[in-house]
């Protein structure tokens, strides 16, 4: 008996027939019954549509509340009592670390451990040899030495640190030089004792500077509670139009948008930090003093201080990252004087006028990029024998002539 082509075919045309019916009548009735449902309960439909509707406003605007709220209270600057744009005289004589973390927002910059270093010369702690090297030496190899006679007791604590650093982590002994330091950081296992100093001495400069209390401490028991009952409300809400949406995707996309603006909001929160009453005033001031380095010389009227006075001014300065500009200025100024006033000065001081911040500022940082050139340069090296690669990274102390210089802040 043959195989029957025709009837195979009739069946299948049958079964697909009947299949396209009842799928289409099955459409048909959900249809039917999806209009049915809609005019049945098409009030209740509408009173979730605006019940969502005034949710989704409610809860964006208890947002921009929150935020209003939390600028004006915890982020928004202080007005100052003091509203002048020069300030002739230190506002404080904390060191300048302390100025700095206080400058920038709690940053310690790379600027704040060569004034700290420029501040322990001037009080007599480390003496500078300059090593028979001129201004205009590429590679000046100046040499510090540990005045073991100065009382370190009445130092800060990172100050001392940085003594301990230097002297006895580096140095081994009372004197070092710009090479040796240079030499120190070609070993990797000193490379890496070098960056942890370096935290060390950045954890130490917060600590002594948190003292002072420069910044709000945004942790009071009503803020705290603030924000928990917002949250709690918040999450509440954001559950009912969870809800809601199952009926709307217009409520999913809202929620989805609102729990976003949630996201950012508590993202805003946790980066609040503000001047504290003290620290917004000190800081207009040392920011008003910062100006008057930068344009005291064009003051007909001001009579320069002792020398020594001007030394502690230029600390400051090579914290602010403006110790060159300064010190072309200063130049000027003493020779407008006459040639006798300034040769006077000249001789008086090694701080201001052989120029030694630029040389230790550059040491200073020239020193973390070195550390990490080493560790980089031995781990490459490690890799390659075991196989791999890597890549290195050139080293070394080079001032150009005797510039470069500071950028500002």
């Amino acid at each position: 008996m043959g195989f029957n082509v025709n009837l195979v075919n009739e069946d299948e045309v049958i079964s697909k027939n009947r299949y396209d019916y009842n799928a289409q009548e099955y459409l048909d009735k959900c249809e039917r019954l999806t209009k049915e449902n809609f005019e049945a309960n098409k009030d209740r439909y509408f009173l979730h549509q605006t019940t969502l509707i005034v949710l989704t406003i409610g809860l964006i605007s208890l947002i921009v509340l929150c935020w209003i709220r939390a600028y004006k209270k915890y982020d928004k600057e202080r007005v100052s009592t003091f509203d002048s744009e020069y300030y002739r005289e230190l506002p404080d004589t904390y060191p300048p670390a302390e100025l700095g973390y206080l400058y920038n927002f709690k940053d310690t910059s790379k600027d704040d451990l060569s004034a700290t270093i420029m501040d322990l010369i001037r009080k007599g702690y480390i003496e500078l040899d300059t090593n028979g090297c001129s201004t205009t030496d590429k590679k000046p190899n100046y040499i510090y030495r540990l005045n073991k006679d100065k009382d370190q007791t009445i130092l800060k604590s990172y100050e001392r640190f940085v003594l301990k650093w230097y002297f006895e982590h580096i140095a081994g002994g009372y004197s070092l030089s710009l090479d040796e330091i240079d030499d120190y950081l070609k070993k990797e296992e000193n490379a890496k004792r070098y960056l942890d100093d370096n935290k060390t001495f950045i954890n130490l400069v917060r600590e002594e500077s948190r003292k002072h209390k420069f910044f709000d401490e945004i942790k009071n028991i009503n803020y705290k509670f603030t924000l928990l009952y917002v949250g709690l409300g918040i999450a509440m809400m954001y559950a009912f139009m969870i809800q809601i949406s199952n009926y709307y995707t217009f409520g999913l996309v809202f929620s989805s948008i609102f729990l976003a603006g949630i996201i950012v909001f508590a993202s805003y929160i946790s980066t609040i930090k503000r001047r504290s009453e003290k620290g917004n005033e000190d800081y207009v001031r040392w920011k008003a003093f910062r100006n008057f380095l930068l344009e005291f010389g064009r003051f007909e009227d001001y009579t320069m201080p002792l020398i020594e006075i001007w030394e502690h001014y230029m600390v400051y300065a090579v914290s602010f990252g403006i110790a060159e500009e300064v010190e072309k200025q200063m130049r000027l100024h003493f020779k407008s004087m006459g040639e006798d006033r300034y040769e006077y000065y000249v001789s008086s001081s090694n701080v201001i006028y052989y120029r030694p911040y630029i040389y230790v500022s550059h040491s200073c940082n020239n020193a973390p990029i070195m550390a990490r050139s080493t560790i980089s340069q031995a781990q490459a090296a490690r890799a390659s024998k075991s196989g791999g690669s890597g890549g290195s990274f050139g080293g070394g102390r080079s001032f150009g002539g005797g510039g470069g210089g500071f950028g500002g802040r």
